[in-house]
């Protein structure tokens, strides 16, 4: 997955001089991230026994919140610490309780 958000995001910062490609770009990206990034976190938590669809749920909500708040040059650069209280917020959304997360509000 980190190769392809890198070509993506090179890619961006080449039309960066064609303001609605560019648009058009960075907005095919982040659904790209989105459902690039669900797949991969699913499958990294899926021996937490959480069951599938509450994975999926948890790891489209931390996808979704991260392309609303981060650069499109951020998620290509993503550090996985910048996610994981995203992804603890997320979780208690959806009440299950992270071990360290504080409960959702």
């Amino acid at each position: 997955m980190r190769h392809s958000v890198i070509v993506l995001a090179t890619m961006l910062l080449g039309l960066s001089g064609c303001g609605e490609v560019k648009e058009a770009a960075a907005e095919g990206f982040k659904t790209e991230f989105v459902k690039s990034f669900t797949t991969e976190c699913a499958k990294a938590a899926a021996n937490t026994g959480v069951p599938t669809d509450k994975l999926n749920q948890i790891c489209e909500c931390t996808a979704t919140e991260l392309v609303e708040t981060q650069s499109v040059t951020d998620l290509a650069n993503l550090d996985m610490e910048k996610a994981m209280p995203i992804f603890q917020k997320c979780a208690g959304e959806t009440g299950l309780q992270m071990p360290g997360a504080a409960p959702a509000e």
